[in-house]
């Protein structure tokens, strides 16, 4: 705490970053208004550092030329360790952090794959969610003191599941630069769709398991003492994308395969100013696509709201 002031902060990826919300309905917003410093005195100071594509970064140096872009434009640069590096206004203030990754070290569109093997996806998830998420906790601890300071870990989810409407996983195939469905006949559509809801399925399980190890881990260290919680947020197959109620955007059946999120026209335009490879351009327009939406922001809030009260 400085001054009086609960002070947060937000490492991460495109989830804890927010993607293609309103500033408003980002979970990291709806918990600095749901904490209860919030009801009165101290305020709440929140600095988000996380960005859309950042990896955990473990054993990779972030080139000399790379620098920050706008939150919503997915690069993997600056790292997340590298986001936790840069933070250095008196981290022996910081009262609670939120914080993810993982996920983009893997790479969604191998989760998405059909022809992925589940050895591999089975071995990313543990160097990338358990090994590397160890390190990244073992540097944060480090650097952030404050004995009562709380740490918090978010999980991820199902991001298809069989009760996506199947008449929609090519957009979203096309959009992920997943190899399509088209032309295979219906048995052999079926298996490639069942092996995909299979690795999200894995993903979404083995992921949680590997994260709360990391975190058991981690707390285990002198200088994790016990403050760090891992918050799996919750979503179910009915909240995947394209099923019924999402709780991620997807993309619209139309032409353009247009997105579905609150800041299309703002991300638009730093996408053009940020990307000048006409398929990385187009990625970048579609990014919100597989990100939680307004109300699977909210689902992550409450999860985080209820972990901060019970532990």
């Amino acid at each position: 705490m400085r001054n009086g002031t609960y002070r947060m902060v937000v490492f991460g990826d495109s989830i804890a970053w927010g993607q293609g919300l309103l500033e408003q309905d980002k979970f990291h917003t709806i918990v600095a208004q749901g904490l209860p410093a919030a009801a009165g005195a101290p305020p709440i100071e929140k600095t988000v550092m996380a960005h859309s594509g950042a990896i955990i970064g473990a054993g990779v140096k972030t080139p000399a030329n790379e620098k920050p872009l706008n939150g919503e434009v997915p690069t993997s640069y600056p790292t997340i360790l590298d986001q936790v590096a840069a933070f250095a206004d008196s981290p022996e203030t910081v009262d609670l952090i939120l914080i993810d990754g993982g996920i983009n070290d893997m790479g969604v569109g191998d989760i998405l794959d059909p022809l992925t093997d589940t050895s591999d996806l089975q071995g990313w998830i543990e160097t990338y969610c358990h090994v590397d998420m160890i390190t990244l906790l073992d540097q944060v601890t480090a650097k952030f003191t404050l004995p009562t300071a709380r740490i918090v870990v978010t999980g991820y989810y199902q991001i298809l599941s069989e009760q996506s409407d199947r008449n929609l996983y090519n957009l979203f195939f096309k959009v992920m630069g997943v190899p399509l469905l088209n032309d295979l006949g219906e048995d052999l559509e079926g298996l490639v769709l069942a092996k995909t809801v299979k690795n999200c399925a894995l993903f979404a399980d083995l992921s949680a398991i590997a994260l709360q190890n990391a975190v058991h881990e981690a707390n285990a260290s002198p200088a994790g003492n016990n403050r760090i919680v891992f918050v799996n947020p919750g979503f179910g197959p009915k909240n995947a994308v394209f099923a019924n109620p999402t709780w991620v955007f997807g993309v619209n059946d139309d032409l353009d395969l247009s997105p579905q999120d609150e800041v299309v026209a703002a991300r638009h335009a730093a996408c053009d100013l940020d990307e000048h490879d006409p398929l990385q351009l187009l990625t970048c327009y579609r990014a919100s696509a597989g990100h939680p939406n307004a109300l699977g922001a909210q689902q992550y809030a409450a999860r985080i709201l209820a972990a901060l009260q019970t532990a």
